[in-house]
């Protein structure tokens, strides 16, 4: 008879997924009805930003290039891409519209990769997204449930980041444009960028930031101007806004623990002194730290 071994015995298997911290803050999420002959102007923004029909069509220039959003299609835009959008005369259109920002870098880079900006019937991105979508611009659901219920907002954002992030961990062929040196590049620039929000006296003024960003290209051994160019064209930003939001984001965490006196957050956060980080924090967010803390 074959001897069991002894559960002392028994090989132990350990599997674990490695800690991270990710921050998606969602701006602007609106329904809107509109009128032929409507008109918004050429513009960007650091944000993505998702646009659905909902009925009629929408043309937008987005980058030069023309696109005509037809009821039921998706819009991607990415960081930085110059945009305006129309409806033709006569014809009302009425549309959803989400722009939201991204702070981790793997999430974001691959957001960047997605090749197509428009996504109609069959496209990997619409079907994974449409329903929600559709459920979000239905008649009253914001008014009901969004504008009035944190709990719905928040589940808002889990679902998003949830379709977004099952769709691109395993992603159709041909849906992500190849990674290039540049990206790979970049994300070595914001991997370095994150390690310098926890250093002293970054953010005191623009000489330390260029320094800071200065130290970062030499020791990937190309120059500053190069670095700061490639990484705005993949990630939207440049090194010094996205080092601002990482900085931002562990001030906000950080106002959060009550039991920290503004003297010990600026402290950590590499400020001279709680005036100097509550005049940097009024910048960011047009509110003092204090406002910022009582709010929440």
């Amino acid at each position: 008879m074959k001897k069991l071994p002894h559960p002392q015995e028994k090989s132990i298997q350990h599997a674990s997924i490695a800690g991270f911290r990710i921050a998606m803050d969602f701006y602007s999420v609106h329904r809107r009805k509109v009128e032929g002959g409507w008109e918004y102007p050429l513009h960007d923004h650091p944000l993505f930003e998702l646009n659905m029909a909902l009925e009629g069509e929408q043309h937008f220039l987005v980058d030069g290039r023309e696109i005509i959003v037809g009821a039921g299609d998706i819009l991607l835009l990415k960081p930085g891409e110059s945009h305006s959008c129309s409806t033709l005369p006569g014809r009302g259109m009425t549309y959803l519209c989400i722009h939201f920002g991204v702070d981790e870098p793997e999430l974001k880079l691959q957001l960047g990769r997605i090749g197509a900006s428009l996504h109609g019937p069959g496209s990997p991105l619409r079907e994974a997204l449409y329903p929600l979508l559709v459920n979000l611009g239905a008649p009253g659901t914001m008014e009901r449930d969004i504008g009035n219920n944190k709990m719905k907002s928040l589940s808002l954002c889990l679902e998003l980041i949830s379709a977004l992030s099952r769709l691109l961990a395993d992603p159709p062929e041909g849906f992500l444009r190849e990674a290039g040196r540049s990206d790979r590049l970049a994300m070595d620039i914001s991997e370095k960028i994150a390690a310098l929000a926890s250093q002293q006296q970054l953010l005191e003024g623009d000489d330390l930031m260029k320094q800071g960003i200065a130290g970062i290209a030499r020791e990937l051994g190309y120059s500053p101007a190069y670095c700061t160019r490639l990484f705005k064209t993949v990630y939207g930003v440049s090194p010094r806004q996205y080092l601002s939001t990482v900085k931002l984001r562990e001030a906000q965490l950080l106002l959060l623990n009550r039991e920290l006196a503004m003297e010990q957050i600026a402290e950590r956060l590499g400020f001279r002194d709680a005036a100097h980080f509550s005049k940097q924090f009024k910048r960011w967010t047009k509110l003092s730290p204090s406002e910022y803390r009582h709010m929440h």
